[in-house]
Parts: structure tokens; C-alpha cells; sequence
């Protein structure tokens, strides 16, 4: 949370950014101990799943979760097979619904357009935000969206780091970007608002990237980090074992602040540094490739 409450002053006081609207939505959260802590109650959010779920099952639309897990279960580890039950069996059934939920909460066409367009600002800046940090497991559960603003508020931000990519089942795609989304961003899609918005905020991330990596050094060698918490529980082994546990410690920190300062420099996975538009394209590409949405886990609902 100090991390996006730095990145969100960054981005009020770049004129551009600012215009567009480009912000996090924040929330409190107060650590009592490694183990537990408390998070401050976000008022007036749905769920992503809920939303288009419970507008499928009204339309009859859809399908059952016992018809989901038997397309995973038969779909198996098989690239190919994945592809074509995401293609075939999966993606039919749930045609974009998402846009509905605007219609239905904003039922004026001034406060419609004010929801759309902070919609498409709080999604852009969390997209490419999260995307630098490494953050993963966004199913359905873990973005929310405020029924009285429109705005897109994540929570659940403990899997950082590439972790998502470690997973039994990686989390292939930089960011959620499904059909559901991009439809409701209106006729152009990703193109307008959207693509604007990211690229202004990745070009002031990357504007600021000494002092973000400044800060992010700090964290990743905050012993409440989950590397970290390895040296506390080798407290009464050999000292051997601590300093391993140590060198390990320093050498997680170190390859994630490089990676995210590879992705701050636009080399994330090229050689030849990317502009900020190409980096912007190349993540808005991958996020809706069909090819990687199609190998995900089923319960993060990429069909959705």
C-alpha cells in the first residue's frame, strides 16, 4: 500500500496523468505481526466473478461449475487440448456481459460516461503498475469494482514478484485482461483511454525509476517478507544453515529488484530496450493472447 501511495503522488503530479484521471485505489491495512494484521473493509465493491456470474445465470447464460471442471479435467496439460476447450468450450458460452453492470448501476448517460472513464483509468494504472511488481493471482475474487464510481480496486496483493509464475499452473499473462474487459471499454476496446492511460503511467514510472527502486529495495529486505521469514525459523540450527538461509535471502531480493528494474529500463524480455508505446503494446498483446489465456488455471477464469 506505501508503494501505490507513492506511485499515485507520482502520478498527480505529472500533468498528463493527472488529466486522465490515472490513480490507485488504495486501502488501509496495519500489521499487528508477521502472522496477522488487520485490512480495512472496502465499501460499496463487487467482485469481478460475482458480477458477470450472476448476469450469466440470469440470462441463462453460462456454464456450471461441475461443466467447467470437467473441460479441465479433460482438457489435461495438453497445449493443444487447452487451446481448443478455451476456443470451443469455454469462450461460446460466456460471451462479454460485463458492459451490463455499467448500464445497470449508471442509469444516467452523464454518470455512465464518468463510471467507463474511471474505469478505464483505475484498470490502466493497476494493469501496468502490477505488471512491474510482479503481481499475480488476479482471478475473479481479487479485483473488485465500486458500484457507486466505477472504479477498479485490487486487493489481495501478496502474491508479488513473479510468484504467479512459480505456480503448479503460471500465470502466463502480465495482467487481467479478458474479453469481459476489454468489451466493456467500449467500441475501440483497449485503443483510446485505456492504451492512453498505460502509457502515461508506465512513462512516469520509468521517469521515476531510481526513486521507485529505492523504495522497492527497502521492502524486499523487510523482514515481514515472505524470503525473509526463513532466517527466523532457522533460529537454532547450525550457523551454516543461518548464513545459507541468509545468501539466500540476498539473492531472491536481488533478482527481483532486477527484474523490475529491467522492466522500468523496457528490457523486460528483450534485449533492445522497448519505447514506452512498444512496452505498452507488447503487455496489451500478451494480456488478451488467446495462445496463453487458454493455459491458465481454470479457477482463475480467463473464459470470464
Amino acid at each position: 500500500m506505501e508503494f501505490a501511495g507513492i506511485i499515485s503522488r507520482l502520478l498527480q503530479r505529472d500533468e498528463q496523468s493527472r488529466g486522465r484521471g490515472l490513480r490507485i485505489r488504495t486501502y488501509a491495512v496495519t500489521p499487528i505481526s508477521e502472522e496477522c494484521g488487520l485490512i480495512q473493509w472496502v465499501p460499496a465493491t463487487t467482485g469481478f466473478r460475482i458480477i458477470v456470474q450472476q448476469r450469466y445465470t440470469a440470462r441463462g447464460m453460462g456454464l456450471p461449475s461441475s461443466a467447467i471442471r470437467a473441460i479441465a479435467e479433460r482438457r489435461g496439460k495438453d497445449w493443444n487440448k487447452r487451446l481448443h476447450a478455451f476456443v470451443h468450450d469455454l469462450l461460446p458460452p460466456h460471451p462479454p456481459i460485463f458492459y451490463t453492470w455499467f448500464h445497470e448501476m449508471f442509469g444516467t448517460p452523464q454518470r455512465w460516461l464518468a463510471a467507463r472513464s474511471r474505469y478505464a483509468a483505475t484498470m490502466a494504472t493497476m494493469s501496468i503498475v502490477g505488471w512491474i511488481i510482479g503481481l499475480g493471482d488476479r482471478h475473479g475474487e481479487n479485483i473488485l469494482f465500486d458500484e457507486k464510481s466505477g472504479d477498479c480496486v485490487h486487493v489481495d496483493l501478496n502474491c508479488l514478484f513473479e510468484k504467479g509464475l512459480t505456480l503448479a499452473e503460471p500465470e502466463l499473462v502480465p495482467f487481467r485482461l479478458t474479453h469481459n474487459l476489454t468489451d466493456a471499454l467500449g467500441v475501440t476496446g483497449v485503443e483510446g483511454p485505456f492504451r492512453r492511460g498505460c502509457e502515461s503511467v508506465y512513462r512516469v514510472m520509468r521517469e521515476h525509476r531510481d526513486a521507485l527502486n529505492a523504495v522497492l529495495e527497502t521492502f524486499l529486505h523487510d523482514p515481514l517478507c515472505e524470503w525473509g521469514k526463513s532466517l527466523r525459523f532457522a533460529a537454532g540450527h547450525t550457523g551454516s544453515l543461518v548464513e545459507k538461509q541468509q545468501a539466500m535471502e540476498v539473492e531472491q531480493a536481488a533478482k527481483a529488484l532486477a527484474t523490475i528494474d529491467r522492466k522500468l529500463l523496457g528490457i523486460d524480455k528483450v534485449s533492445i530496450p522497448l519505447s514506452v508505446e512498444g512496452q505498452v503494446q507488447e503487455l496489451i498483446r500478451a494480456a488478451t493472447d488467446v495462445n496463453l489465456l487458454a493455459q491458465m488455471y481454470i479457477g482463475w477464469g480467463s473464459y470470464l
